[in-house]
């Protein structure tokens, strides 16, 4: 999964991360967490998420991404949102 200028376009604080959730679309509040975004060409403000879970993969059809202060997790409102 690629997104870019989340950073800018979001108005992300340093410290804060973008992290990516999935869930079968049909309850959000059963969100299961995939990852965090992370920088993979700075020039192209581009971020990934790289992941090898297929079983987590196989049983979502929605991913959401959300920015996490430096803190504990904690799944906001969503800032992206895209099913498939």
């Amino acid at each position: 999964m690629y997104a870019f200028d989340l950073d800018q376009r979001f108005g992300a604080r340093p410290g804060e991360r973008f992290e990516v959730w999935g869930s079968d679309g049909l309850d959000a509040a059963q969100r299961m967490r995939l990852g965090s975004l992370s920088l993979d060409q700075k020039e192209q403000n581009r971020w990934v998420l790289k992941t090898s879970e297929s079983s987590t993969l196989g049983a979502i059809n929605t991913v959401y991404v959300t920015v996490t202060g430096a803190g504990s997790l904690s799944p906001t409102k969503p800032i992206l949102r895209a099913s498939f």
